[in-house]
């Protein structure tokens, strides 16, 4: 018995914007192995359509690299340096500095050039800032979700700074994401000049740590942010 079935749901099956979004990226791994109980770890249980279309795409594309690289899928298991989504939605590697956000009950399944997260509590899809804590809303469904980021690539993925980056510098390496030097919340500009390659959960634990120091202080403070 699969996990769409234990919980009562039918199958669903994806649409032309998800399968679109598999054509024009590729996948991070081959391997199809899927722990579908993982999946029930967040979320409420009477509503999961989100969680329940996640589980169809994994069980077809174990992650997927989109737009060269800008659109991070997470993979189901970490394969070839990247975090798949147990390792990398752990409390102890990033998270734990959010934990007056609910970003700890929520799956956080992909991620743009910058690690800004795609994340869902099973029934809507929402952008995660790293630097503020807020969530944006999006849609309600995958299927929703994959036309935005097709139709707006350039803003949701941050495209055009990642292909300008690697122009200059080369393939970003997998299991690493492109890190303001001055924070963007600190007005940091969107440009290359500002932006250098990181590991991605270090990218996510400075963002975090400067969370911590700013997210009670009103707007317009003068502050002196440490970086450790």
């Amino acid at each position: 018995m699969n996990f769409h079935e234990r919980i009562g749901f039918p199958l669903l099956m994806h649409k032309m914007n998800v399968e679109n979004l598999l054509k024009i990226g590729h996948p991070v791994s081959e391997s199809l192995s899927i722990d579908e109980s993982f999946f029930g770890l967040f979320g409420d249980p009477t509503d999961r359509n989100v969680l329940n279309e996640l589980i169809q795409f994994y069980r077809e594309c174990n992650g997927l690299f989109a737009f060269e690289s800008a659109l991070l899928i997470r993979p189901n298991n970490t394969i070839n340096n990247v975090l798949g989504l147990s390792d990398w939605n752990a409390e102890n590697m990033w998270k734990s500095y959010y934990f007056e956000t609910s970003v700890s009950r929520k799956l956080c399944f992909a991620e743009d050039t910058f690690g800004f997260q795609f994340c869902t509590d099973g029934h809507i899809i929402e952008v995660f800032n790293p630097e503020t804590g807020h969530f944006e809303f999006m849609c309600d469904s995958l299927e929703s979700w994959a036309g935005m980021i097709i139709d707006n690539y350039f803003y949701y993925t941050g495209y055009p700074l990642i292909h300008e980056w690697q122009t200059i510098n080369g393939a970003i390496r997998p299991g690493f994401r492109l890190c303001p030097k001055q924070f963007f919340v600190l007005h940091g500009e969107y440009k290359i000049d500002n932006l250098y390659e990181i590991k991605d959960v270090e990218g996510m634990q400075l963002r975090g740590d400067l969370y911590s120091q700013i997210n009670k202080i009103p707007d317009g403070t003068k502050i002196a942010v440490k970086i450790e």
